[in-house]
């Protein structure tokens, strides 16, 4: 049984609870529910589907109990979620699907997790507290404009880092074992290579190759 749209007028109590029948979400089944304030996701749905809470602008508590997978923009534009039960048990995440939670404070992710995808935290101003312990690829934008992170450690199994991933995170250390990168403005990729992260500015390279060429 699939929940289709849910209704403003449908939150009772500033929260919605969800019919025992229900196996699946539907796309957008919240998105834009100005009252809901707190949800509870039933143990047996696994999946919370693209744009599910979007734009749920005082969202700021939800329990994801057995979700294993959050889809595209799911909880984009929940500017007051501060909290996320369950959210260490989820190993598929979508794109932008946290982009602008703003009152996001910690992350604690699944350490089966292996790849963070493009703008998944974008925005989240006050994101301070962020750990996932076997990613090995960080995509595009992913922790952009989350100016209040100021350390990130990254697992001996990453492999590839798209720079842009920290734009606009000024002081931000990024640490892998003894080495820290702090100044992402000129790097265009980072990769792991010989037991240390490589820093890669294809200006800068093409300058070099055209020297060379000359």
């Amino acid at each position: 049984m699939v929940l289709e749209k849910v209704l403003n007028e449908e939150i009772i109590n500033k929260t919605y609870k969800i019919n025992p029948k229900i196996t699946k979400l539907s796309k957008g089944v919240f998105s834009f529910c100005s009252d809901l304030e707190e949800i509870v996701i039933p143990d047996h749905i696994i999946e919370i589907p693209d744009e599910a809470f979007m734009y749920c602008f005082n969202l700021k508590k939800i329990d994801l109990n057995n979700v294993k997978k959050i889809g595209n923009y799911a909880f984009a534009g929940c500017t007051n979620l501060s909290e996320i039960k369950g959210l260490e048990n989820v190993v598929d995440f979508g794109i932008y699907c946290f982009a602008g939670c703003a009152s996001l404070e910690k992350a604690i992710l699944s350490d089966q997790l292996t790849l963070l995808r493009e703008g998944m935290f974008e925005s989240c101003l006050k994101l301070e507290k962020i750990k996932f312990l076997k990613v090995k690829e960080i995509e595009s934008l992913v922790f952009s404009g989350c100016a209040s992170l100021k350390e990130i450690v990254v697992s001996d199994e990453i492999e590839k880092i798209i720079g842009d991933a920290f734009l606009a995170t000024d002081g931000l250390n990024l640490v892998y074992q003894k080495q820290i990168i702090n100044n992402f403005d000129d790097i265009d990729l980072i990769v792991r290579k010989n037991g240390k992260l490589d820093v890669i500015n294809e200006q800068v390279k093409k300058k070099i190759l055209e020297k060379k060429l000359n």
